[in-house]
């Protein structure tokens, strides 16, 4: 029941490396390393306000900085009273990237969202992984069709970018491999090797992160191992966030606190890349780009095309899932992120200095004040849609299905498995899914629905072990939970008070919020969610259904998985 409110493309692929044939988007030549508190090498005066950062036109070749990132701010406020700015958004994802203008100082949307659609390579067993032209082409239409449909002046890029993608670029700048991402389940094998070789609890004390594939250190040591001719003309590893931001915005080769802590790689404590997981992986600092959340200015190849762009403050690249909960407005205190997009999962908010979670649950960085913590589920949206396209199902008659049958199929139980599962306690099925209790009288969207209720089980578990007291309240926002009926599924199956977020694109809004702080606009979230409260007298069907669930699991061979 619903409550009131508690551009043009190269013509070769990512595989060409070729000097003669690089893109147009070469990168700038580099120029100093700016020092905070003190002078760059064009004798520049850095910051002098404590707490802040100024915002940086200059690019650096070297190699890993050496010191810890301060608080992503510009020295001087923007004066939102006297103009209509608006912060220009960016969102990198593994289907399509969007973008849109967001006015100020209350980040509301303004226009359009621009979506620009780029496809998943899956051509080999466990790959899933996107051609770096591809994506960067669609980053340009998406940017400049964006800042054509408005006519205000930018105060600022923010970006979201999916966390732990991958890729090897040479010292041209040219992508020497593909963009390796979360979902590729190839270096599978070598996190099993880095289980036996490494303490797991001493690696997420020092990293934030467990030891898994989806992680760079398994990714690299399988790249060394499986593409040693790759590996060989690899100058720099980086995420594709940072690799977009350099060759089509400008920015300088560095990498952002936020995408660095979802690495695997860097060393919580200190906020520099640690030399103990850098071993590990095969790599010494000098091969990753510095950690620097300091704010750039937009140059580069989009500048040129549209000169509105020239000179706006450009901030480093945000994870999606940091991205999504702040977009979402479930950062605040009592609230639950739980996205449900392509992946999903469940964050909490917490400050830099509170004290870690407890082991299988990942903690990366929002900015260098704040944290979320949590895990996430390899198998959703993307779940969804696949079962959708087999079973030939429109989502027209997903949503008149989801309305007409609010409880779970009495037979079908569901184990949605598109990808290799990463969350902690979860059955990771070689053979993909598994959906029992197909009958002569079941249709496409009766297996549809199964799925959808396999994924929302799985995020119940999920919210169960991070929240076991009930004390806050989950605020569902992502493609999926935009289905209508979706809110009051998830409420009947968890048994308490869900909230959606009206936001339609929460990671996009997210990196506009980030900025909008980085800026100094004093923001305060003012969007509620459409809140839902679940029927008392369903909780015993979906108590049986989860009990369902529970024994599938087990017959298939897993049975570590702990009930919510």
């Amino acid at each position: 029941m619903r409550m009131g409110v508690p551009g043009r493309r190269c013509a070769r692929s990512f595989r060409c490396g070729s000097a003669e044939h690089a893109c147009r988007f070469r990168p700038a030549r580099a120029r100093g390393v700016p020092r905070r508190g003190g002078r760059t090498d064009h004798g520049r005066t850095g910051v002098a306000r404590a707490g802040a950062v100024p915002v940086s036109d200059r690019t650096t070749e070297g190699g890993a900085s050496s010191r810890r990132p301060g608080r992503a701010v510009i020295t001087n406020p923007l004066d939102v009273t006297s103009r209509s700015p608006e912060i220009l958004a960016l969102d990198l994802g593994t289907s399509s990237v969007k973008c849109a203008a967001y006015g100020l100082p209350d980040v509301i949307l303004r226009g359009e969202i621009v979506r620009a659609p780029i496809v998943l390579r899956c051509a080999a067993p466990g790959e899933a992984t996107l051609d770096p032209l591809e994506l960067r082409d669609a980053v340009e239409r998406a940017v400049l069709a964006a800042a054509a449909d408005t006519s205000g002046s930018f105060a600022a890029i923010g970006i979201s970018c999916f966390w732990h993608s991958l890729m090897g670029v040479d010292r041209a700048g040219e992508p020497v491999t593909p963009v390796i991402t979360w979902a590729d389940a190839r270096a599978a094998g070598e996190a099993e090797r880095l289980r036996e070789e490494m303490d797991q609890g001493r690696v997420r004390a020092l990293t934030g992160c467990p030891v898994h594939g989806v992680y760079w250190p398994a990714k690299l040591r399988w790249l060394q191992r499986a593409h040693p001719e790759w590996c060989a003309r690899v100058w720099r590893w980086m995420s594709a966030a940072e690799w977009v931001a350099r060759t089509l915005l400008g920015d300088a080769w560095r990498c952002g606190i936020s995408m660095a802590s979802g690495t695997g790689l860097l060393d919580r404590a200190s906020g520099e890349w640690s030399l103990e997981m850098l071993g590990l992986a095969g790599i010494g600092p000098e091969a990753l780009n510095p950690i620097d959340d300091t704010p750039g200015r937009v140059g580069g190849a989009l500048a040129v095309r549209n000169s509105r762009l020239r000179g706006v403050p450009l901030f480093a690249a945000i994870g999606d899932g940091a991205a999504g909960t702040v977009g979402s407005g479930a950062d605040r205190s009592g609230l639950l992120a739980v996205n449900l997009g392509t992946s999903a999962a469940v964050r909490r908010t917490i400050d830099r200095s509170a004290p870690g979670p407890e082991a299988g649950w990942f903690d990366y960085w929002i900015d260098t004040d704040r944290r979320v913590i949590g895990a996430a589920v390899s198998n959703a949206g993307n779940a969804v849609r696949e079962a959708g396209r087999c079973f030939g199902v429109s989502q027209e008659d997903l949503v008149r299905r989801l309305s007409s049958d609010p409880l779970p199929h009495p037979a079908l139980v569901a184990l949605p498995g598109v990808v290799r599962e990463r969350a902690p306690g979860f059955p990771a099925l070689e053979a993909g899914g598994a959906i029992l209790g197909v009958r002569p009288d079941t249709d496409g969207a009766d297996l549809v629905l199964a799925t959808i209720d396999g994924v929302l089980e799985r995020i119940a578990r999920l919210i169960a072990r991070l929240d076991p007291g009930g004390c806050e309240v989950p605020v569902l926002s992502g493609g999926l939970s935009r289905l209508q009926g979706i809110g009051q599924r998830m409420a009947d199956l968890l048994g308490r008070s869900v909230g959606v977020a009206r936001e339609p694109e929460a990671s996009l809004r997210g990196a506009a919020v980030q900025a909008a702080r980085g800026l100094g606009v004093g923001f305060a979230e003012r969007s509620q969610p459409e809140w839902f409260s679940p029927h008392r007298e369903r909780e015993a069907v979906w108590n049986a259904y989860r009990e369902r669930v529970f024994r599938l699991e087990s017959a298939m061979g897993d049975n570590a998985n702990p009930r919510g």
